[in-house]
Formats: structure tokens, C-alpha cells, sequence
């Protein structure tokens, strides 16, 4: 499940890398960023506990040979997870993750 933040940040994404990659990459990209939550839904252990937010954690996509990627900022729910934000590495994500 994603937050309304979330939504609007692969909205976002979207926009940004069609403008800088073309409409194909955007929506390959985009569909990498899922898969990437796909799997941290089956492996919720697999991020990072940010110690500033108590119950959120983070894992960083990164397309393959990219020197940056995204993080995906999330909370573990009983079934899956919640994701909260997901933020461009270059971003200091501790500011966007208010409650």
C-alpha cells in the first residue's frame, strides 16, 4: 500500500524521467520501483531501521549501473508493508519523512 505521499512521489518520478529519458524509460522505471517494493514486501527485513523514526526503515532501489537510486522509506503492517515516501538518494530524506 502506498501513502498519498508516496503516490504523488512516483508520480513524480515519472514525470522527471520521461523528461530526461523518454516515456519508455519512465515506465520501465517505474515498473522497477514496484518490483523493488514487491520484494521488500516478501522480505520486510531487508531495509534499514531509521533510527530518527521508530517503526519506519528504508532500502534503496538502484537501477542497474546507476550511481544514484531511490529510497523507499516504509512501515512493516501485519500482511505486507506501508510505503511512505520514495526518495531520490541525492535528497536528505530525513526532512521528508515527518509524521
Amino acid at each position: 500500500m502506498l501513502s498519498t505521499w508516496a503516490d504523488l512521489d512516483l508520480s513524480g518520478i515519472h514525470t522527471t524521467t520521461t523528461a530526461d529519458f523518454g516515456i519508455t524509460q519512465a515506465d520501465r522505471y517505474i515498473q522497477f520501483l514496484v518490483s523493488e517494493m514487491e520484494l521488500v514486501a516478501s522480505m520486510p527485513g531487508i531495509g534499514r531501521r531509521i533510527a530518527e523514526r521508530p517503526g519506519r526503515q528504508s532500502y534503496i532501489a538502484k537501477w542497474p549501473g546507476a550511481k544514484a537510486g531511490h529510497r523507499i522509506v516504509y512501515e512493516v503492517t501485519e500482511d505486507s508493508i506501508y510505503v511512505v515516501r520514495i526518495l531520490h538518494t541525492a535528497m536528505q530524506y530525513f526532512l521528508y519523512i515527518q509524521d
